[in-house]
């Protein structure tokens, strides 16, 4: 990479830093750097701006953990996506669904939808169609719009229940109703 390419990156790194540079020290700086010197100095300033990333998704699981602990629903399920998607926690799909559980448990209707995502894919739990079913329909009637988009297509295709074309459409028309783009 050229010292032409470098520059700018290592100014946009430097600003995110915060109030420790003004915009006429880091022109300052970067004239004076040698290429090599720069190059090291923004993997240096990507490692940190990473770093930082990573700890604040860390305290951020923690806080939701402790929130969940306390018996906030919302805040459960929010801690169980982060297993999901492995952010800021290692990715664990059974630990994802429990929280999930927990949530739905504690009124949390996004909490029902994403355990009926989990127990339609088997992931986290055992698949389990009629389970997935269930659950959309505690999500669709806490006012998930895609619970209800889902369970129609379930009614659809006659998974984990019995087919119905008509509860299908409806339950289409309740999603739309909902704001479901899908519905």
């Amino acid at each position: 990479m050229n010292r032409a390419a470098i520059i700018p990156l290592v100014l946009a790194l430097l600003a995110l830093s915060g109030p420790f540079f003004s915009l006429a020290s880091m022109t300052e700086i970067t004239s004076r750097l040698s290429t090599a010197l720069a190059g090291k100095l923004l993997l240096l300033l990507v490692s940190l701006v990473l770093f930082a990333g990573q700890k604040a998704e860390g305290q951020e699981a923690e806080r939701l953990r402790l929130s969940c602990d306390d018996g906030n629903a919302t805040a459960c399920n929010d801690l169980g996506l982060l297993y999901s998607n492995g952010e800021g926690v290692p990715q664990n799909l059974t630990r994802a669904a429990s929280l999930y559980q927990q949530a739905c448990d504690g009124g949390e209707a996004f909490g029902c939808y994403n355990l009926g995502g989990s127990y339609l894919s088997g992931e986290g739990v055992p698949q389990n169609s009629v389970r997935a079913a269930s659950l959309y329909q505690q999500a669709c009637d806490g006012g998930v719009a895609m619970g209800c988009y889902n369970l129609g297509v379930l009614y659809e295709s006659g998974e984990g229940v019995t087919g119905d074309l008509t509860r299908a459409v409806s339950l289409y028309q309740q999603a739309c109703d909902g704001g479901a783009a899908l519905g």
